[in-house]
């Protein structure tokens, strides 16, 4: 079975890896250049600076044992600081204690870590899916490029960027129309 996944984010890959493993021919639709997708690392010429998440926590008992394989690993750390919060218009010490976990030695790692016996296309902007002959085929950039023959195509990209490809289904009722705040980073140097 040919399968097709777009977006290399951490549920992407986790997918592919998934799959790959009970053999099916899976191939990631990545538009960027590299995977992790709100994982993102950017290297600049005076260091790296992860421009997605810059942590995550975890509450869930599956995903905890996952972390605590990623720690294992050395692909994660506990993030150690001291959290402060503005009350009042002061900055005050918090009393969170949430362990709060970092990439290594940046957040995309995560990703990278998972990534194995499956092709990754990068800078491969699916632009729209038909089904043609009972497979899915993608055009891909612009129309520029076309992928076929697919059994099934899975999105794990963000619900903002699915409805676009999905205009035409009746799935786009499950979609939801905005689900991501922006997360801000700031690189001073």
């Amino acid at each position: 079975m040919k399968i097709a996944i777009l977006g290399a984010g951490l549920s992407g890959v986790k997918l592919a890896q998934l799959l790959s493993t009970k053999k099916y021919d899976v191939h990631v639709f990545e538009k960027s250049r590299g995977i992790g997708g709100r994982l993102s690392n950017k290297k600049l010429s005076w260091g790296n600076i992860d421009f997605g998440a810059q942590y995550f926590t975890a509450r869930d008992n599956r995903f905890l044992s996952q972390v605590d394989s990623w720690l294992s690993e050395g692909v994660v750390d506990i993030w150690e600081f001291d959290p402060f919060k503005v009350i009042e218009g002061s900055l005050s010490r918090s009393s969170d204690q949430t362990i709060r976990y970092v990439g290594n030695p940046n957040m995309n790692s995560i990703a990278h870590s998972m990534a194995g016996d499956f092709k990754i296309h990068f800078e491969k902007k699916v632009e729209t899916i038909s089904r043609v002959n009972k497979k899915w085929q993608l055009t891909i950039n612009n129309n520029s490029e076309m992928a076929q023959n697919f059994d099934w195509v899975i999105s794990s990209l963000p619900a903002e960027q699915s409805r676009f490809l999905f205009l035409d289904s009746s799935i786009i009722q499950h979609i939801p129309r905005e689900v991501h705040l922006p997360c801000w980073a700031v690189a001073l140097a």
